[in-house]
């Protein structure tokens, strides 16, 4: 008997897909969970925000701006795959906002290169690399993704110092007060490049 039922709900939710028929009332109420979530976030509560964000969370058709909320969260937490799991969910949905993607790709780059010091693996490394670049084109963390490529530049066994200095300088211009621009800072005078 619970087949049935269960069969009926599965074929009026489908019709319902394909109606286009999401209520108006489902909307707002998505909108709360999503507000909520953000809300989480921005008070430090990351396990609230991806509690919030797991009510309305659709792997299949992911919206890019939650992606990245669960792409915060998951980074204050140091859960570095589910990090980039977020991220690669939210840049594979179909989108053209520029900062939104620069800022994805941030959350990516800053976990592979979490993951790269922890486990070494140099393709952790070089994909942080291109993600890290991405996020500095746009975005609200482009000072950070600078600071961090050019940190990167200095790892594994070929420093480029031509590269960091690049990317350290816009560092500089972009969040000069910036925890990873005072490392970047440091080994400017370590290198004896001048400010």
């Amino acid at each position: 008997m619970v087949r049935p039922r269960r069969s009926a709900f599965v074929a009026v939710l489908s019709a319902l897909v394909l109606l286009g028929g999401c209520s108006d009332e489902a909307v707002e109420e998505r909108r709360a969970v999503v507000g909520k979530a953000r809300a989480a976030l921005e008070a430090g509560d990351a396990n609230g925000a991806l509690s919030a964000l797991r009510l309305v969370w659709n792997a299949e058709a992911p919206d890019p701006s939650l992606a990245l909320v669960g792409a915060r969260a998951s980074l204050a937490l140091k859960r570095h795959d589910d990090v980039i799991k977020y991220a690669r969910a939210g840049l594979g949905a179909d989108f053209a906002d520029a900062g939104l993607k620069a800022d994805l790709e941030w959350a990516r780059g800053k976990a592979l290169l979490a993951r790269y010091h922890e486990l070494k693996a140099d393709t952790d490394r070089r994909a942080a690399g291109v993600a890290l670049e991405e996020g500095t084109r746009a975005g609200n963390h482009r000072g950070e993704a600078a600071a961090l490529l050019a940190l990167l530049q200095l790892a594994g066994r070929d420093p480029d110092t031509a590269r960091f200095e690049r990317f350290g300088r816009m560092a500089l211009e972009l969040d000069p007060d910036g925890v990873a621009t005072s490392s970047v800072r440091t080994m400017f005078e370590t290198l004896g490049i001048d400010l």
